[in-house]
């Protein structure tokens, strides 16, 4: 084995030792501290001993035991130690406290959630490194079923973004058979395209009694589900939004995205927030309350006959895709009224097929129709489409 020299950095010699890293497939120089430059003679004598010890772990196919080994001069015990494995929990628990500063808490719940869910199939006393695709593809596996893909495929690239702090942060290794590009084709999701609630199945979900409700209940629900197809506001924005003359504050800490914005209103929908956010303080303003009528859209999907992996958010969704009808695409104004951080997440409303939308929102044909002729017709979702009688394109627009 070739002997490296010693090397002097800001008045002390060092000796570096390289070793392939599996993760970055690039070998990786680690520095060890021996000595003041002006004892040359210890630094000598460390420089053997590190070299003995980087010839064992070698021999021995252990070398990644060098990322983080500290030499007997190094400690203040005066016994050379190996950095302690780093586990699952204790990498999850890292990570958490990292992002406790930068995350609103509803994510950091989602991010405990999911990391959870892997931690316990896999075990909380495994360690980070020994990690591999065959763990997460069993992962997947195992999970099919009792949580959707969506679910699933936000564990893993949760994991995966645990995993990477780890490695750049905290120095580990990740097996070299770690791939998440397997396990994640196994539980796709699509984020490149909105997943709409069509006003077929809108108009179906208003118009049956679903689920074994008092009928006063079940038309409070409809009315709750016909302001977020009208508004497109996000569920908890509704409840901790602040009503302010004819407008709703979402403020930057209510906003998902820190990003503020004001939602007109009508003089119904003013009642409706009202009573929505007075019975959401009756309930202690829990979560769960919240969080309710999202179970129940879903057990109306369901009655409905409509697609189960659709969900509340859905409508919001929908509220984009008739903003974009409307507007002709002006992807600036919807990306305002939605309250888009980054208008990334305001273009996939333009990649929806045309031909698709005008089966999905017939009120909108007359609309796209003139549109591909060149015309430009606005309307506005003040007017919805689910309004009897309403036709999107004689109806002038309504929002300025």
């Amino acid at each position: 084995m070739k002997k490296s020299k010693m090397v002097i950095r800001r008045n002390h010699y060092y000796k570096y030792v390289c070793i392939w890293d599996n993760a970055t497939q690039k070998k990786k120089q680690i520095p060890f501290r021996l000595a003041h430059k002006d004892q040359y003679e210890i630094a000598n004598y460390r420089k053997g001993i590190v070299e003995q010890r980087e010839a064992q772990f070698k021999r021995d196919k252990q070398e990644h035991l060098l990322i983080g080994y500290k030499f007997d001069w190094e400690t203040d015990s005066g016994v050379e130690e190996v950095k302690k494995p780093l586990s699952l929990q204790e990498g999850a628990d890292l990570y958490l406290a990292k992002m406790l500063k930068l995350r609103r808490s509803n994510t950091l719940e989602m991010y405990l959630s999911s990391l959870k869910h892997i931690i316990d199939f896999l075990g909380d006393k495994m360690i980070c490194s020994e990690v591999t695709s065959k763990c997460l593809f069993d992962y997947v596996i195992k999970k099919k079923g009792s949580r959707s893909d969506t679910s699933i495929n936000m564990d893993l690239r949760i994991l995966r973004t645990m995993l990477y702090h780890c490695r750049d942060l905290e120095g580990i290794t990740l097996h070299k058979d770690l791939s998440f590009k397997i396990a994640l084709k196994e539980c796709p999701i699509n984020d490149t395209e909105p997943i709409y609630i069509s006003e077929i199945e809108f108009k179906k979900i208003m118009s049956e009694d679903w689920c074994l409700l008092y009928v006063d209940k079940r038309e409070w629900y409809k009315k709750v589900f016909q302001l977020y197809w009208d508004l497109g506001i996000r569920l908890s924005e509704g409840f901790k939004g602040t009503l302010k003359n004819n407008y709703l504050e979402i403020s930057e800490e209510v906003a998902k995205n820190g990003v503020m914005r004001k939602v007109f209103l009508t003089p119904a929908q003013i009642r409706t927030i009202s009573k929505m956010q007075e019975m959401w303080r009756d309930k202690d303003c829990s979560k769960w309350h919240i969080r309710e009528y999202s179970k129940v859209f879903k057990k109306a999907l369901r009655h409905c006959g409509i697609d189960d992996t659709k969900h509340f958010h859905c409508l919001r969704h929908s509220f984009g895709v008739r903003r974009r009808i409307e507007t002709n695409g002006n992807v600036l104004k919807i990306q305002s009224e939605m309250g888009h951080k980054h208008i990334d997440s305001t273009q996939k409303y333009i990649k929806c097929d045309d031909r698709q939308l005008k089966y999905d929102f017939p009120s909108y044909r007359k609309t796209l129709e003139m549109l591909e002729k060149g015309g430009k017709r606005g309307t506005s979702t003040t007017n919805t489409s689910t309004t009897p009688n309403y036709n999107a394109y004689s109806n002038s627009r309504g929002i300025s």
